[in-house]
């Protein structure tokens, strides 16, 4: 049985909100959006009539189509709540929320060769950097790049992220339970999840990280265990779990 407990779920009524708010002041660096959307549900019709396939990178369609996802604002707006005077963007890709937040974003990546706008720091996040960069950042944005690492690591990971903030600032970081999985070996699933690892068991450890490194969680959101369990959506660009937690 899964023990999950859910500190708060994106409500249906903020994407109004956003609109009336936060996409007022973002729209000033996107003054060329066509289209906002609020789900990879839309993200997906959109690709189809368009006649992209599914395999197109998410962000990379959104931007060459001039459409804005509103989604991961609704979790940035706690970092935001604090007045961070710095978010560094680990894992930034083509760092598009630096156009939203021009002087307060930086964007680290190591791949400049898969970015369309570089990154403004071209180095690995790895635990040389975070010794280089303890309580730096006001604030943190990881949407999926802690998960390309063995699902044994997911605490350390967010103790990484953690060491990074100054006193009472804010993390926003998002990872797909499938990509975990993918950068463990077959030998150390099997030590931890038996042959075939069961649904719930997955679900139930990877809580139980979360759980573990004793961080002060305001967001603790699952999307992938509120759709139909005959569903075979993934949200790739914002992931499956989603944790916003201060310091």
């Amino acid at each position: 049985m899964i023990q999950v407990q859910e500190l708060n779920t994106c409500p249906s009524s903020w994407h109004d909100e956003f609109l009336r708010t936060l996409y007022l002041n973002i729209k000033e660096n996107y003054s060329y959006i066509h289209h906002v959307i609020h789900s990879h549900k839309e993200m997906t019709l959109l690709k189809a009539s368009l006649h992209h396939t599914v395999y197109v990178y998410g962000r990379r369609f959104l931007d060459k189509y001039n459409i804005l996802d509103s989604t991961p604002y609704y979790y940035i707006k706690y970092l935001l709540d604090t007045n961070p005077k710095n978010i560094i963007d680990i894992g930034c890709g083509d760092n598009v929320f630096k156009k939203s937040f021009p002087t307060l974003i930086t964007g680290l990546d190591n791949d400049l060769n898969s970015c369309i706008r570089p990154p403004d720091i071209l180095e690995n996040f790895d635990k040389n950097f975070v010794q280089n960069n303890q309580q730096c950042y006001d604030g943190v944005i990881s949407i999926n790049c802690i998960h390309f690492w063995p699902i044994y690591t997911i605490a350390e990971r967010l103790g990484w992220i953690a060491q990074l903030l100054t006193p009472g600032s804010r993390a926003f970081v998002s990872f797909n339970i499938e990509t975990w999985l993918m950068h463990t070996t077959k030998n150390e699933i099997n030590s931890i999840f038996g042959d075939i690892p069961q649904w719930e068991d997955v679900v139930n450890y990877i809580n139980n990280q979360i759980i573990s490194t004793k961080l002060n969680f305001l967001v603790v959101d699952w999307p992938i265990l509120q759709i139909s369990e005959h569903s075979t959506i993934r949200d790739d660009y914002n992931g499956n779990i989603r944790l916003v937690f201060s310091v």
